[in-house]
């Protein structure tokens, strides 16, 4: 399930929402609880600099929730995608 919506490295019309969007995680596994997380997202939340605190936030929260994190970029091309797409790709486990 993809908890995050988009969070561009340009300024939208959503922003508000996709940042919002961040901070329902921790409490939706805090209530959920569920074994295995993942969740999908731009790369730009963990490379561009404006993000940074979001991203920090993020893993604050699924830690608070009880679960170890790893996370990693991935183009998305090695899994036959036909077009290069880095996307950042995160895991929570309890």
């Amino acid at each position: 399930m993809d908890f995050l919506t988009d969070i561009s490295t340009n300024p939208g019309k959503n922003d508000q929402l996709n940042y919002e969007a961040i901070y329902t995680v921790g409490p939706i596994l805090e209530k959920l609880k569920p074994r295995i997380a993942t969740l999908e997202q731009t790369y730009g939340l963990l490379t561009q600099e404006q993000h940074s605190k979001n991203f920090k936030l993020l893993l604050n929260d699924i830690q608070k929730a009880g679960y170890n994190v790893r996370y990693k970029i991935q183009d998305m091309s090695e899994f036959g995608l036909p077009q290069r797409r880095k996307r950042l790709l995160v895991i929570a486990a309890r």
